[in-house]
């Protein structure tokens, strides 16, 4: 047997499971046999030939945890960006609604400081004047009409033909003490409620604008254009909660549905007085106007508090007018 055939036997052998068994039992009885000075250096030849694999070991691992501690913080950091971005974006929200509702008052405030620039000449004659007032109830005409009944007499300077507080429509708190005057409109926010009809020293009675007897012009307009005007005409009261119109010609595009304004101080209005919507448009057989139908925006009612509408001279015209040259 050659010496490759002997070495090759013997690795088949060894590689085998009986072989491996009997190979760990021969190196273990050996090193029991071995003096223990032999051993410690075995040992000692064995911890420094596995020394760099140890320490390659502690490095990797320092390593991997130095990268744990930055990927958990690089999720904290994350997390407080994502955040940031939220409270960021709410505070944007913010600002443009901040930003829509000083847009208003900038543009008020402007148009007041263009105005307050204009010289004399330029200012209006006319100008429109809004004054606050309040509905009286039952109670408070009641009153009224009490002490009108003890203190009457020449002496409280009561005269028959005096005004009276019993009769339709609503009463106002103010009266000639606020220079109101009989026609002037009375209207809540921009809606038209009726007209004062008659004044006396402290109140003022307003015909609603369902009364028979109310009148006044109007401007009929698309509902969903403003600009496209359908006609204008008289607007009448009908005793039962509505109104009707007028002198409208048959050949005006009116519809249901279209508003109506009043054409009273369009001009120098800062905003259109509604008066309702149109409901109904008929035309009798052979007549050359329109039978139109509006519904009061305000119905028949007058709320408590109401805004009439009055004019009067630009006194800062007349303080600046020339003085007449001598001949």
């Amino acid at each position: 047997m050659t010496s490759n055939q002997w070495f090759n036997r013997c690795s088949r052998r060894c590689a085998s499971p009986s072989g491996r068994v009997l190979g760990v039992l021969a190196v273990a009885l050996t090193l029991a046999c071995l003096s223990r000075d032999v051993t410690s250096q075995l040992r000692s030849t064995w911890q420094n030939a596995l020394r760099p694999s140890l320490q390659l070991i502690a490095t990797l691992k320092r390593r991997t945890s130095g990268l744990r501690d930055r990927w958990q913080n690089a999720e904290v950091l994350s997390e407080q960006l994502a955040t940031a971005r939220e409270q960021v974006l709410v505070l944007e929200s913010k600002n443009r609604r901040l930003a829509n509702l000083l847009r208003d008052p900038r543009r008020r405030i402007t148009v007041a400081e263009n105005r307050a620039s204009f010289t004399a000449t330029q200012q209006p004659l006319i100008v429109s004047r809004f004054v606050e007032a309040r509905v009286l109830g039952q109670q408070g005409r009641a009153l009224l009409n009490h002490l009108r009944i003890v203190d009457a007499g020449r002496a409280a300077r009561i005269l028959p033909g005096s005004f009276v507080l019993d009769g339709p429509g609503a009463v106002l708190d103010l009266g000639a003490d606020a220079r109101l005057k009989n026609g002037q409109i009375v209207m809540n926010e921009d809606r038209v409620c009726g007209k004062i009809v008659e004044v006396g020293p402290r109140v003022s009675r307003v015909l609603t604008v369902d009364a028979t007897n109310y009148r006044d012009i109007v401007r009929i307009v698309d509902r969903d254009d403003p600009r496209r005007e359908h006609g204008r005409g008289m607007l009448e009261g009908t005793g039962q909660g509505s109104c009707r119109i007028r002198l409208v010609d048959i050949s005006r595009p009116v519809t249901v549905g279209d508003l109506v304004y009043s054409a009273a101080g369009e001009d120098r209005l800062p905003t259109k007085l509604l008066y309702g919507q149109v409901d109904r448009v008929e035309r009798e057989p052979g007549a050359p106007h329109w039978d139109i139908s509006v519904r009061p925006s305000l119905g028949a009612r007058v709320p408590s508090r109401v805004t009439v509408l009055t004019s009067e001279i630009n006194l800062v015209r007349l303080a600046n007018r020339p003085l007449k040259q001598g001949p």
